[in-house]
């Protein structure tokens, strides 16, 4: 899911700091540099989820990313007065996003993040190994 979801923020990072704009969740001038860094730190870390690089590191991570996901959308969608565009997947504003899907969907994710570190830890822990490749 991240690496779909960095695909078209990198190709696009002047639509996608569109986006972060309209969030109103990100300091102005960290806009532009949280829309080029963003997609690349997704696109990074669903590498490591499904290579199983570094589980527990990139659980956390991806974890941590998802709360602030849902943090920005509760923001974002009630500051949009019915016209929320999430950039999950596309940069495309031509559509509003249903927040109740998007959120109904990064709480999904949020479940599956924390499991997936829960599970890495312990078999971090039962290994020895802080950072167990499997």
């Amino acid at each position: 899911m991240f690496i779909y979801a960095s695909l078209a923020k990198t190709i696009h990072p002047d639509q996608f700091a569109d986006i972060l704009h309209d969030y109103q969740f990100i300091p102005e001038g960290l806009v532009n540099p949280v829309a080029l860094a963003l997609p690349w730190v997704e696109l990074v870390i669903g590498a490591c989820l499904v290579a199983n690089a570094w589980p527990p590191s990139a659980a956390l991570v991806s974890a941590a990313m998802t709360l602030a996901f849902i943090g920005a959308v509760v923001v974002g969608a009630s500051l949009s007065g019915g016209d929320f565009h999430c950039g999950c997947f596309t940069t495309s504003q031509e559509q509003a996003d249903d927040p109740w899907q998007v959120l109904g969907r990064a709480g999904l994710l949020l479940v599956a993040t924390v499991w997936l570190l829960v599970v890495s830890c312990r078999r971090s822990r039962a290994t020895g190994d802080p950072e167990t490749s499997g």
